[in-house]
């Protein structure tokens, strides 16, 4: 038996010496600061009217952009904060959740999730595995993040063609990009919850003008989530008894934990920055799976160095480089015993150049990466593979008038995937595609109430390895996979009309879309069976391509009912649905149910609070072997109290009317609902 790393373990000579080395990359050119943050961590984050998208090439309001997009922070996030990522953002406009129990949730944006949609981390690729499989998580921590930016649809042209379904943002600041004079501190402590989780945080940032430097540091542990009922279905439950699953009011194999620690120091100066940050990241949880009677875990361990910097000045413009290297590891556990481990090295950088010339603002940028994936034991079902990227984009934007502005941008990307022969796969594949990605917006401000803004796009995307090379049965799925190496490059165009009202205290957010996909990839039922070596069968799934169509609609409404200085009490709805279907206009598998929110929020100079319901109507329509889902309610409630400048008490209730919650885009639906009634408190001190 091979011998397992702790999830719980930090390897501290690893951490020093690339601490080390990290330092001595850092230079050191004499200069004074002019600018200097007063803290690197505001008493009470600002939740301003305008805030910029910085994921988007062309960095804006959420206003000011062809595609839509949506940002998080302050009382807003902390309202959300949940253990998964995926868990975090369900319920955004047009943001859902693989839902694969509560430890590995990934957003679906769109109706699109997988490889369709990039999770970065400050803008660069998470570098996990999290996109291979339903039960990986991704590996970020959610207390940790200080914003979160959502772009929806094909709107990121410089992430290229992962991006269809649209990019998540994770920000948290771990490399320092302005002078800091001063010591600030933060530390949250968290108890409650359906998994009854227990959890602390702790940040630091300092600096004396020159050189910043942040570190924080995560533990968190959960016990088995408390649920509503039995979490599977009393039609599965009767057709499947199962003693080991059947709890009732407990979601079985499903507790965690989780530690993480981050150190970053940058050398600052009012108008440039560079910096490196060093990260660990450890999880080991439950993932509602059993092999027999024996409960399956995951066990992973991410290190990640990032690189950040930034140079004004140079040729009239800005350059800017962001990147990381990352060594991740999971083994995924039957009981005490490893049965399949994945081993993922990897790095990602981009370097760009813009320019603000009059009416007109250049951006030209390159990108590159690379990632060696290997997959072994007792259910390995890929051959190690490589994949290489390489990119060239150049992205213009222009004000034509005063109430006109265009955007339009390309990119040429070459993709190379390269497995490896071997008893997954016969032969070695080296498979080389060119992808050609282009889009064009348009902002108009019709009068000073009204925004009408377009955005045309065309995306390639190359079939991922797994869609390749895969050979064997995934227990995630439940089916034996069969990867297809003749696949030929996923193309989509699409568009998306928006309308932007601000009337008074009323203002709505209106988007429709659609994007038509040729040789659009997907995992499909084959109607065989394989025989497993336990003498069960299981599906045989191959992943195919064929056309597909994606379209929906988006409503967002906030209105100020009432606002006297620092007091304000607001009203939110909302709506989103999306229908993605093949060519005889049957529906994929797993999309999100149409959607209804509505939430009251309250803020005064010490107080904030927000009650929010979300209703997920039926899914009648569904794919080939898939079930339909039932309708339900979630109503969650948050309030934050600051007790006095440096401390804060929040508390936040979830499914305050017990409701059993089943996600369509769940591959365990039927068998794994949503945690029931629960309150979490929560202490933050800062100063």
């Amino acid at each position: 038996m091979r011998a397992v790393i702790s999830a719980s373990r930090f390897a501290p000579s690893n951490l020093a010496s690339s601490l080390c080395w990290a330092l001595c990359l850092i230079l050191n050119p004499r200069a004074d600061a002019t600018e200097t943050l007063s803290s690197a961590v505001p008493k009470r984050p600002a939740e301003l009217e305008s805030v910029i998208v910085t994921a988007h090439p062309m960095p804006g309001t959420e206003d000011e952009l062809a595609a839509p997009a949506q940002v998080l922070t302050g009382s807003r996030l902390d309202a959300r904060r949940a253990v998964s990522i995926g868990e975090m953002l369900s319920g955004l406009p047009g943001v859902s959740a693989s839902a694969f129990g509560p430890n590995a949730s990934r957003p679906i944006v769109r109706g699109l999730d997988g490889d369709r949609l990039k999770v970065l981390s400050n803008g660069v690729p998470v570098l996990d595995a999290s996109a291979a499989s339903p039960d990986h998580a991704v590996a970020a921590e959610s207390l940790l993040i200080d914003r979160v930016e959502v772009l929806r649809g094909p709107a990121a042209l410089r992430f290229g063609g992962g991006a269809i379904g649209g990019v998540v943002n994770l920000i948290d600041g771990r490399i320092p990009e302005a002078p800091i004079e001063t010591l600030s501190s933060r530390a949250d402590l968290r108890k409650g919850g359906s998994a009854n989780e227990s959890a602390g945080t702790f940040r630091l940032d300092g600096g004396d003008g020159r050189y910043a430097w942040h570190a924080d540091a995560l533990a968190r542990r959960s016990s088995d989530l408390s649920i509503t009922g039995f979490s599977r279905t009393a039609a599965l439950r009767s057709a499947q008894p199962d003693l080991d699953r059947d709890l009732f009011g407990r979601l079985p194999n499903s507790a965690a934990t989780a530690q993480g620690v981050t150190f970053g120091i940058a050398r600052t100066e009012a108008d440039a920055h560079l910096g490196l940050a060093l990260s660990q990241n450890a999880q080991r949880y439950g993932t509602t799976l059993f092999e027999g009677r024996a409960p399956v875990a995951i066990d992973l361990v991410q290190t990640r160095l990032d690189l950040s910097a930034r140079q004004s000045g140079v040729a009239g413009g800005t350059l800017s480089i962001a990147g990381a290297l990352s060594q991740y590891r999971h083994v995924e556990l039957t009981g005490d015993i490893v049965g399949t481990e994945f081993r993922n090295q990897g790095g990602d950088g981009r370097i760009e150049w813009n320019r603000q010339m009059g009416a007109t603002r250049w951006v030209i940028g390159g990108q590159w990466g690379t990632q060696t994936l290997r997959v072994t034991g007792e259910e390995a079902f890929l051959p190690l593979n490589r994949g290489e990227q390489s990119a060239l984009y150049v992205l213009v934007d222009r004000s034509l008038a005063k109430s006109l502005r265009v955007e339009a941008g390309g990119r040429i990307e070459q993709v190379g995937i390269q497995g490896e022969a071997g008893p997954i796969r016969a032969a070695a594949i080296d498979r080389q595609f060119a992808l050609r990605n282009f889009s064009t917006g348009a902002v108009w401000a019709v009068s000073p109430t009204t925004t009408l803004t377009a955005h045309l796009s065309h995306t390639e995307r190359a079939p991922n390895a797994q869609e390749l090379l895969a050979n064997g049965v995934h227990t995630a799925t439940a089916t034996y996979e069969v990867g297809d190496p003749g696949l030929k490059p996923e193309q989509s165009n699409g568009w998306n009309l928006g309308l932007r009202e601000s009337v008074g205290p009323l203002r709505l957010r209106v988007d429709v879309f659609e994007q038509r996909f040729n040789r659009f990839i997907s995992l499909r039922g084959s109607g065989e069976t394989f025989q497993r070596a336990d003498g069960e069968p299981i599906a045989v799934a191959t992943f195919e391509s064929g056309s597909a169509q994606s379209r929906g609609a988006e409503v967002d409404v906030t209105w100020k009912v009432w606002e006297l200085g620092a007091k304000r009490l607001s009203l939110e709805f909302g709506h989103d649905q999306v229908r993605v279907t093949d060519p005889t206009g049957s529906p994929l598998p797993r999309i999100p149910a149409q959607r209804w929110r509505s939430a009251t929020a309250w803020r005064d100079s010490n107080l904030a609070a927000r009650l929010e319901a979300l209703n997920a109507r039926r899914v009648s329509r569904v794919a080939l072997d898939e079930t339909p889902t039932s309708g339900s309610t979630r109503i969650d409630a948050w309030i934050g109290w600051d007790l006095s400048p440096r401390w804060q008490v929040q508390l936040t209730g979830r499914n305050l009317t017990n409701a059993v919650i089943r996600d369509h885009t769940s591959f365990l639906k039927d068998s794994s609902i949503a945690g029931g009634r629960s309150v979490l408190l929560s202490l933050r001190f800062q100063q």
